[in-house]
């Protein structure tokens, strides 16, 4: 298979990867886009390794999130995970491995740049990591895609990833006491269609914050917005 293609610098691949393959022409073969095996009429390329790949990253980021976040909700979880496991995160992590250099594309995605549209970096990333794991096993795997999620898994916590109160306090919740915080319906006034609600919040056992809104949501909201700013203040008080 091997005397069809480049000989690409192995040891460099397996030093910006992270790992050496014991058969290197699985990572061969992850590293070859259609358009090459397409003009050279080679019978493989890097597509069954994508598939293969795009699984395991889902597998392993849901895992990994499962992990770290032992009290998150399935919303919250698959938010996270839909923010790590996108072409632009994928293509951006292959570019920090340097896979852009080692990509073997044919003639004419070589002239159009190919080695640097996401979407041919990000399948190249997902095939990467199904040849790792055809090539070891899912533990070895799970340890390459930390370190190389390991930027992006740090800033999960980050103010851009938190888009409303209740993953606001979720976040802190699950730093601070690695539990989630608990939402209690204290009454629910007027009509059906015209109700309005009153939600506490719970933290560690203690209440923080009310808020009252039209859905249970909006008051979920709202408590967790002023428990927030209960927070902040306390915190605000040790620090004077």
């Amino acid at each position: 298979m091997t005397d069809e293609l480049p000989k690409p610098d192995l040891k460099a691949i397996y030093k910006s990867i992270g790992y050496k393959f014991k058969n290197k022409n699985l990572l061969i073969e992850a590293l070859t886009h259609k358009s090459y095996a397409n003009e050279h009429k080679l019978r493989f390329n890097n597509e069954r390794l994508e598939y293969l790949g795009d699984a395991i990253i889902d597998f392993a980021i849901a895992y990994i999130l499962f992990e770290r976040f032992t009290g998150g909700n399935e919303g919250l979880l698959s938010r996270f995970r839909a923010s790590l496991v996108n072409e632009k995160v994928l293509s951006k992590i292959a570019r920090d491995i340097h896979l852009n250099e080692y990509i073997i594309l044919g003639r004419g995605e070589v002239l159009t740049s190919g080695n640097e549209k996401d979407s041919i970096l990000s399948d190249a990333y997902e095939a990467v990591v199904a040849a790792i794991f055809l090539d070891s096993n899912m533990n070895t795997v799970l340890k390459v895609i930390k370190r190389h999620f390991k930027t992006e898994l740090d800033n999960i916590n980050s103010q851009d990833m938190i888009n409303d109160y209740k993953t606001a306090i979720m976040i802190f919740c699950q730093e601070k006491y690695k539990i989630a915080p608990i939402y209690e319906l204290l009454s629910q006034t007027g009509p059906d269609h015209d109700s309005t609600f009153e939600v506490r919040i719970l933290i560690n056992g203690s209440e923080c914050g009310r808020g009252q809104g039209k859905t249970k949501k909006e008051a979920e909201q709202r408590a967790a917005k002023e428990a927030i700013y209960h927070i902040v203040e306390e915190m605000n008080g040790e620090t004077e």
